[in-house]
């Protein structure tokens, strides 16, 4: 399980925060990070991890207990560890970069 838990302020400031989430879940590791914007895009709750919603340890602490008894999000993210990799590969994401500062650049014209 990966988990980060930082103020909402101290995640927002930190540009490559969701970097880390999508690196571990190329690894098939499930996720436990705050509930702020992009990170929805990635963790998937109950599928590859959860969204902590506050700075409550309780439901941290009931966040965390979910991870590690729930044994088919980890073999399900084990299993989907080659898809992340691929949709979060450099390649992709650089040329996906490309496609849109060309459109943008197109519109400019």
């Amino acid at each position: 399980m990966y988990l980060v838990k930082k103020s909402k302020e101290d995640a927002l400031s930190q540009g490559g925060y969701a970097i880390v989430f999508a690196e571990a879940l190329c690894f098939g590791i499930p996720c436990i990070g705050r509930n702020i914007q992009g990170m929805s895009e990635i963790i998937k709750p109950g599928v590859n991890g959860y969204l902590l919603n506050s700075d409550s340890i309780d439901e941290l602490a009931e966040l965390i207990i979910k991870v590690i008894e729930d044994k088919n999000m980890k073999s399900g993210v084990e299993k989907m560890s080659k898809s992340y990799q691929d949709y979060y590969s450099w390649d992709r994401v650089a040329s996906d970069m490309i496609k849109i500062i060309k459109k943008d650049k197109r519109e400019i014209s």
